[in-house]
């Protein structure tokens, strides 16, 4: 973006009577609000904010198999781990009997529509109205769960 861009910019909203006009301040402004945002998008994703060692660094960590990169759940920090100990302490994890329970069989759908049954149950008894009944019903197919660890 160079400084003739804004100033045919201005010229533009100066043109349409934007800059004069009051009420159309708030469209102005969000004009200007959005171009600034896909400027620092584009800014940030033409300007690396890594040095090209940091870039060389992290694309051997990722190349190294024996390695586990992983972003921790939250905030923006990422760990490297062994894969060997990161393995052995996700079934460790796992083998806890108090917290995982090992199922023969995906219970997801059963669960599902045991729910839906539910909801229809309540509605027909008035305990909730349809409006109520529409938004506490899953409209899509659930998801299984999957497991990941930030150990």
């Amino acid at each position: 973006m160079t400084s003739l861009d804004i100033e045919y910019m201005y010229c533009c909203m100066d043109k349409n009577l934007l800059l004069k006009n009051t009420d159309n301040a708030n469209e102005v402004k969000a004009m200007l609000n959005d171009f600034g945002n896909k400027l620092k998008k584009k800014v940030d994703k033409e300007l690396p904010n890594l040095s090209s060692e940091e870039l060389n660094a992290i694309s051997t960590l990722l190349n190294e198999h024996s390695l586990v990169i992983s972003k921790i759940d939250k905030g923006n920090t990422v760990v490297v781990m062994n894969k060997f100990d990161y393995l052995v302490k996700a079934k460790e994890i796992l083998d806890d009997k108090r917290a995982f329970k090992n199922l023969n069989h995906n219970i997801t759908d059963k669960r599902e529509n045991e729910f839906i049954k539910f909801l229809l149950q309540l509605k027909k008894n008035k305990m909730i109205n349809p409006e109520e009944y529409k938004l506490m019903r899953p409209d899509t197919g659930s998801r299984t769960p999957e497991v990941y660890f930030l150990v």
